[in-house]
């Protein structure tokens, strides 16, 4: 399968992630219905390119953003059953993507408490986005 972008997706946006798409693994990813309309792929992708868009117009580590996003998800796994572990699929699946993604892509500290986190953010997410709230 190859990911064909667009000419309006930025250059550098692919440079920071052209690897992870190129896996196959990864590409296993386009098999999941997500959120009724698109597949876990497509949804994986287009989170990452905002959220590149986002870290760079704030100039937050564009890459790691875009890195992480893109991972975010990957978890080969019907979100539309139980999981193996018997816990639900919110608690499951950031688990196993950031077990795949330092598996698979050896991510940093920093993008895989991202993906820890993206379901239920936390002080280490709001951190790695580099928000403050007084």
């Amino acid at each position: 399968m190859d990911i064909h972008l667009s000419e309006e997706i930025s250059q550098d946006f692919y440079k920071e992630v052209k690897h992870i798409p190129a896996d196959g693994e990864f590409l296993k990813l386009s098999a999941f219905v997500h959120h009724q309309w698109t597949n876990r792929l497509m949804h994986s992708m287009n989170v990452s390119y905002l959220s590149w868009k986002m870290a760079k117009k704030f100039g937050w580590d564009e890459g790691a953003a875009a890195r992480a996003e893109l991972l975010h998800d990957f978890c080969l796994f019907d979100f539309s059953q139980k999981p193996p572990t018997g816990e639900t699929v919110a608690f499951y699946h950031p688990k196993e993507a950031a077990k795949n993604s330092v598996r698979v892509f050896q991510i940093s500290e920093k993008e895989r408490d991202a993906i820890l986190s993206h379901m239920f953010p936390s002080l280490s997410s709001i951190l790695f986005w580099e928000i403050a709230v007084l």
